[in-house]
Protein backbone atom coordinates (compact mmCIF):
# COMPACT_ATOMS: atom_id res chain seq x y z
CA UNK A 1 0.00 0.00 0.00
CA UNK A 2 1.37 3.42 -0.92
CA UNK A 3 1.09 6.49 1.25
CA UNK A 4 -1.19 9.06 -0.33
CA UNK A 5 0.36 12.31 -1.48
CA UNK A 6 -0.52 15.38 0.59
CA UNK A 7 -3.81 16.94 -0.60
CA UNK A 8 -3.44 19.29 -3.57
CA UNK A 9 0.23 18.49 -4.14
CA UNK A 10 1.28 16.61 -7.26
CA UNK A 11 4.68 15.49 -8.50
CA UNK A 12 6.54 17.70 -10.98
CA UNK A 13 5.58 16.90 -14.56
CA UNK A 14 9.03 16.60 -16.18
CA UNK A 15 9.44 18.33 -19.53
CA UNK A 16 12.38 16.66 -21.25
CA UNK A 17 11.72 18.04 -24.74
CA UNK A 18 14.92 20.13 -24.53
CA UNK A 19 16.93 17.14 -23.35
CA UNK A 20 17.65 15.24 -20.18
CA UNK A 21 20.57 15.82 -17.81
CA UNK A 22 22.06 13.15 -15.55
CA UNK A 23 24.70 14.09 -12.98
CA UNK A 24 26.64 11.44 -11.08
CA UNK A 25 24.05 8.87 -12.20
CA UNK A 26 21.10 10.92 -10.86
CA UNK A 27 18.44 12.01 -13.34
CA UNK A 28 17.91 15.74 -12.97
CA UNK A 29 14.33 15.82 -14.26
CA UNK A 30 11.92 13.53 -12.44
CA UNK A 31 8.76 13.94 -10.35
CA UNK A 32 10.75 15.14 -7.31
CA UNK A 33 12.88 17.79 -9.07
CA UNK A 34 13.62 19.11 -12.52
CA UNK A 35 16.35 21.28 -14.04
CA UNK A 36 14.52 23.80 -16.19
CA UNK A 37 17.29 25.20 -18.42
CA UNK A 38 19.00 22.15 -19.93
CA UNK A 39 19.11 23.81 -23.35
CA UNK A 40 21.97 26.10 -22.22
CA UNK A 41 24.18 22.98 -22.22
CA UNK A 42 23.84 22.75 -26.01
CA UNK A 43 26.15 25.78 -26.33
CA UNK A 44 29.80 25.74 -27.36
CA UNK A 45 32.57 26.08 -24.80
CA UNK A 46 33.81 29.46 -23.66
CA UNK A 47 37.02 30.51 -25.39
CA UNK A 48 40.36 31.73 -24.12
CA UNK A 49 43.01 33.70 -25.95
CA UNK A 50 43.68 37.30 -26.93
CA UNK A 51 45.16 39.10 -29.87
CA UNK A 52 48.41 41.04 -29.56
CA UNK A 53 48.67 44.76 -30.12
CA UNK A 54 51.74 45.78 -32.11
CA UNK A 55 52.76 49.38 -31.38
CA UNK A 56 52.72 51.68 -34.39
CA UNK A 57 50.81 49.21 -36.58
CA UNK A 58 47.11 49.33 -37.42
CA UNK A 59 45.11 46.35 -36.20
CA UNK A 60 46.39 43.46 -34.10
CA UNK A 61 48.31 40.24 -34.49
CA UNK A 62 45.62 37.58 -34.39
CA UNK A 63 46.03 34.45 -32.27
CA UNK A 64 43.81 31.37 -32.24
CA UNK A 65 41.18 30.83 -29.57
CA UNK A 66 40.88 27.60 -27.64
CA UNK A 67 38.01 26.06 -25.72
CA UNK A 68 38.22 26.57 -21.97
CA UNK A 69 36.29 25.79 -18.82
CA UNK A 70 32.69 26.89 -19.07
CA UNK A 71 30.39 27.60 -16.13
CA UNK A 72 26.61 27.39 -16.42
CA UNK A 73 24.10 28.55 -13.82
CA UNK A 74 21.45 25.85 -13.63
CA UNK A 75 17.92 26.34 -12.26
CA UNK A 76 16.13 23.47 -10.54
CA UNK A 77 12.63 23.15 -9.12
CA UNK A 78 12.45 20.83 -6.11
CA UNK A 79 9.12 19.65 -4.70
CA UNK A 80 8.11 17.58 -1.70
CA UNK A 81 5.33 15.49 -3.25
CA UNK A 82 7.38 12.37 -4.06
CA UNK A 83 10.90 11.07 -3.54
CA UNK A 84 13.45 10.17 -6.24
CA UNK A 85 11.76 6.80 -6.78
CA UNK A 86 8.28 8.32 -7.15
CA UNK A 87 7.08 7.22 -3.71
CA UNK A 88 4.68 9.84 -2.29
CA UNK A 89 5.32 11.68 0.96
CA UNK A 90 2.43 12.26 3.38
CA UNK A 91 4.11 15.46 4.64
CA UNK A 92 5.36 17.59 1.72
CA UNK A 93 7.74 19.63 3.88
CA UNK A 94 9.44 16.44 5.08
CA UNK A 95 9.49 15.41 1.42
CA UNK A 96 11.13 18.67 0.40
CA UNK A 97 13.74 18.29 3.14
CA UNK A 98 14.40 14.68 2.08
CA UNK A 99 14.73 15.57 -1.63
CA UNK A 100 17.04 18.51 -0.90
CA UNK A 101 19.23 16.25 1.28
CA UNK A 102 19.28 13.53 -1.42
CA UNK A 103 20.47 16.01 -4.08
CA UNK A 104 23.11 17.39 -1.72
CA UNK A 105 24.43 13.93 -0.82
CA UNK A 106 24.36 12.45 -4.33
CA UNK A 107 24.94 15.36 -6.72
CA UNK A 108 26.25 18.59 -5.19
CA UNK A 109 28.57 17.31 -2.44
CA UNK A 110 32.21 18.08 -3.36
CA UNK A 111 34.22 15.12 -4.63
CA UNK A 112 37.59 14.79 -2.89
CA UNK A 113 39.07 12.08 -5.12
CA UNK A 114 40.64 12.14 -8.57
CA UNK A 115 39.96 15.36 -10.47
CA UNK A 116 37.02 16.15 -8.17
CA UNK A 117 34.51 15.78 -10.99
CA UNK A 118 31.39 13.66 -11.47
CA UNK A 119 30.11 12.21 -14.75
CA UNK A 120 27.53 14.28 -16.59
CA UNK A 121 25.40 12.95 -19.44
CA UNK A 122 23.24 15.14 -21.64
CA UNK A 123 20.66 13.25 -23.66
CA UNK A 124 19.57 15.39 -26.60
CA UNK A 125 15.97 15.49 -27.89
CA UNK A 126 17.07 13.23 -30.77
CA UNK A 127 18.25 10.60 -28.28
CA UNK A 128 21.95 11.27 -28.99
CA UNK A 129 24.08 11.53 -25.86
CA UNK A 130 26.90 13.89 -24.96
CA UNK A 131 29.07 13.59 -21.88
CA UNK A 132 31.47 15.62 -19.77
CA UNK A 133 33.21 15.40 -16.44
CA UNK A 134 31.76 18.24 -14.34
CA UNK A 135 32.07 20.03 -11.02
CA UNK A 136 28.66 20.63 -9.41
CA UNK A 137 28.36 23.57 -7.04
CA UNK A 138 26.10 23.68 -3.98
CA UNK A 139 22.34 24.21 -4.15
CA UNK A 140 21.33 27.79 -3.37
CA UNK A 141 17.65 28.49 -2.73
CA UNK A 142 16.38 31.27 -4.98
CA UNK A 143 12.63 31.22 -4.29
CA UNK A 144 10.40 29.35 -1.89
CA UNK A 145 6.66 28.85 -1.89
CA UNK A 146 5.15 26.17 0.32
CA UNK A 147 6.76 22.75 -0.19
CA UNK A 148 8.33 23.80 -3.51
CA UNK A 149 11.58 25.67 -4.02
CA UNK A 150 13.48 27.02 -6.97
CA UNK A 151 17.21 26.67 -6.48
CA UNK A 152 20.34 27.27 -8.51
CA UNK A 153 23.68 25.52 -8.76
CA UNK A 154 26.77 26.17 -10.82
CA UNK A 155 27.85 23.51 -13.28
CA UNK A 156 31.53 23.84 -14.23
CA UNK A 157 32.65 21.95 -17.30
CA UNK A 158 36.49 21.78 -17.35
CA UNK A 159 36.57 20.59 -20.99
CA UNK A 160 34.25 23.45 -21.93
CA UNK A 161 31.22 21.58 -23.28
CA UNK A 162 29.34 18.32 -23.38
CA UNK A 163 30.62 16.35 -26.39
Amino acid sequence: MTTPTAPGLTPIQPDTRQGQLTLNGVSMCIGAWCVSNVMCLWEDADQRGTDRIIPGVAGVLSYPRRPTETTKSMSIVIAGAVDHTGTPFSDPFVGLETNFAYLTANVTQPVATGAGTVPGVLTMPSGATRSAAVHVGPLRIDQQGGPIIVAKFELQIPSGAFT
